[in-house]
């Protein structure tokens, strides 16, 4: 009798939380009942719908961050965003009103919600005026704790009827195609979990640099302050010191500049071997920053600390510091 009693009671609870609403269950899906629109197709279904499939990316593949969804097929000939900025907008209102806000555009954990959600998730090529874009937004109730976030992903079309020629705007008039737009809900607890992690992984990541920096230059300048025949550097093993110069002999596997097995350099621009920096055969060197396009030109003719980039001693620049969220 006990048993049964227990059974009863496991399955009553089973149907209540089955039979539970996604807004009962997550308050920010609530604002789906005000959005409209369908169901999520299938992705089976969605095969023979053209831009439909890359748009279920979600549900496909982070199906555990997914708390609610919608669907829209319009006949749009402008504005193909409209749906998903209006539902942005209704996603807003509803963490304003569960206690939350909405977190800044440019605040890192608004930054890396948004390179999660979009970087290389959607098609960049661009076929016969169309094209896939996406919109974020992210409600947090106060430092690294997060309500919930809002994905949405667009199949524009209306570029056909704006910017097509004359007969593809005809044909769109006539027969339009449809813009595609799903909205998605992702689960608070997931991105804050993420969130922690990627700042974690930051933290320690900021820590092994420093480390290595510091690492280096110890050995630098004890490799410059004392060198003698035999020091091993970056380019090859001292063979004559008549400072402030130093000749060096380069491996079989390296070729100077000027053809030859050995080339003189200035002590002061020694680098100590297994640092992984190219040698410079005794030359300062100058490169453009290309990973941040800032057009400046760095002299590289010591160790150089940075925040998020550092260049090692006339070489290559070691790893860059950059969020990574699974």
């Amino acid at each position: 009798m006990h048993t049964k009693l227990q059974s009863l009671i496991l399955i009553v609870a089973l149907t209540t939380a089955t039979s539970a609403s996604p807004s009962d269950r997550e308050p920010l899906a609530a604002m789906l009942d005000r959005v409209g629109g369908e169901p999520l197709p299938a992705p089976e279904d969605a095969k023979n719908e053209s831009g439909l499939r890359p748009l279920l990316w979600p549900v496909r593949e982070v199906p555990q961050f997914v708390v609610g969804s919608r669907y829209f097929a319009e006949k749009r000939l402008s504005d193909g965003t409209a749906t998903a900025e209006q539902a942005r907008k209704l996603f807003a209102e509803q963490c304003l009103a569960e206690g939350g806000r909405m977190e800044p555009a440019e605040s890192n954990a608004a930054k890396m919600f948004a390179d999660w959600a979009t970087t290389d998730r959607l098609p960049t090529t661009r076929q016969y005026k169309h094209r896939w874009l996406s919109i974020t937004g992210l409600c947090t109730t106060g430092p690294d704790r997060f309500l919930g976030g809002f994905y949405a992903a667009i199949f524009d079309t209306t570029g056909v009827a704006t910017d097509g020629d004359i007969g593809s705007r005809v044909m769109m008039r006539a027969f339009p195609i449809k813009t595609l737009t799903t909205i998605y809900i992702f689960q608070g607890e997931q991105i804050t979990r993420q969130w922690q992690n990627a700042k974690f992984d930051e933290q320690h990541r900021a820590a092994r640099l420093r480390a290595d920096h510091a690492e280096e230059v110890k050995l630098t300048a004890e490799l410059r302050g004392g060198v003698k025949v035999g020091s091993e550097t970056n380019c090859g093993t001292v063979i004559e010191v008549r400072p402030p110069l130093v000749q060096i002999a380069v491996p079989a596997t390296m070729q100077t500049p000027n053809g030859q097995a050995t080339f003189w350099s200035r002590i002061d621009r020694l680098v100590p071997h297994g640092f992984g920096a190219l040698c410079s055969f005794g030359l300062c060197v100058r490169r453009q920053n290309i990973r941040h396009n800032s057009r400046r030109r760095l002299a590289e003719c010591g160790p150089r600390q940075g925040v998020d980039v550092r260049r090692r001693t006339c070489g290559a620049a070691s790893a860059d510091v950059r969020w990574s969220v699974a």
